[in-house]
């Protein structure tokens, strides 16, 4: 990014941060409101096993353990 538009693309990160913490409740009211708890839980309970398997997965990656092996950082 060029230093002049530094300002530009501070304001436009800082307005999408802004607009996510708006859409976020009323998209979650609105699909609670037409659907049930019960597919929000479940749909919740499926991405935090995906995000899980992802994070156990990043963490014995070959990789992750040379980096850890060469700076000795935990992981």
């Amino acid at each position: 990014m060029d230093v002049r538009h530094t300002g530009a693309g501070a304001g436009l990160i800082g307005a999408f941060k802004n607009f996510g913490k708006i859409a976020g409740p009323i998209l979650g009211g609105w699909l609670i409101f037409w659907q049930d708890y019960s597919w929000m839980l479940w749909s919740m309970a499926a991405l935090l096993a995906v995000w899980s398997c992802g994070l156990f997965l990043r963490a014995f990656n070959k990789k992750s353990l040379i980096h850890q092996s060469e700076y000795g950082e935990a992981i």
